[in-house]
């Protein structure tokens, strides 16, 4: 990882005035200001279609803004496309609340995805794997096949994926959507850990109960207007 970490002055990311209106008229974002910092654990709260994970895919570039301007890790998203996209999505993790696992490849090898897509020889492959298993809890199950794993199992998996190439941000999509409250708080623990070696975190969650179990940054979405909430909730 990138070492041990605390949010600093360092800017990962922002959104300067974005909004984003799509095609029948439907607010998705309206007017956001927000800056992430280097060493950031920040909840993205709200209900179901305020637009949290609108703003998250305008981090990863998955959504472009219809104004504004969206910066990350130095590099202006807003019009990136193809290999410029790609080689920003590098620099970056991100989990979905799906999983996106492929079903009929092993826990390895749908990490192996990743670090083969970005050049990573056979040797390098195999040396990271196992350390990255061990840190979300799953040393023995890198045979296993998704379907042979529960809900909470294959979300670490899918943030095993998401860490190994070792990127300085993740992004989690409702990573505890489909979970119970035990595997909900070990799945926000493993990103926890995260973030204590140095990885800048956003995850959205509409389960504020859950998030008052941690003391983090929490910003609310409601009906694409957002707003932070200090204190913490």
């Amino acid at each position: 990882m990138v070492g041990l970490g605390s949010s600093s002055h360092e800017v990962m990311a922002s959104l300067v005035d974005v909004s984003k209106i799509y095609a029948n008229g439907s607010c998705g974002l309206d007017r956001v200001n927000l800056t992430i910092y280097k060493g950031d654990f920040l909840f993205v709260t709200g209900a179901s279609g305020a637009g949290k994970s609108t703003l998250l895919k305008m981090l990863y570039g998955a959504e472009k803004p219809t104004t504004g301007t969206v910066e990350v890790q130095g590099t202006i998203v807003n019009s990136l496309t193809g290999a410029k996209l790609a080689h920003l999505r590098r620099r970056m993790g991100v989990v979905f609340q799906d999983y996106q696992l492929i079903p009929k490849r092993t826990v390895e090898e749908n990490i192996a995805v990743v670090l083969k897509a970005q050049g990573f020889d056979r040797a390098e492959v195999r040396k990271r794997i196992a350390p990255t298993l061990q840190m979300v809890g799953l040393a023995s199950k890198e045979k296993c096949f998704p379907e042979e794993l529960s809900g909470g199992e294959q979300q670490r998996v899918s943030i095993a994926r998401a860490i190994v190439h070792e990127p300085p941000l993740l992004l989690a999509d409702e990573p505890t959507g489909n979970l119970d409250v035990h595997n909900a708080w070990m799945i926000l623990q493993i990103l926890k850990k995260l973030n204590h070696l140095g990885v800048t975190v956003v995850v959205t969650c509409h389960n504020e109960q859950l998030i008052k179990t941690f003391a983090k940054r929490v910003v609310r979405v409601e009906a694409g207007i957002m707003r932070e909430l200090t204190p913490a909730l």
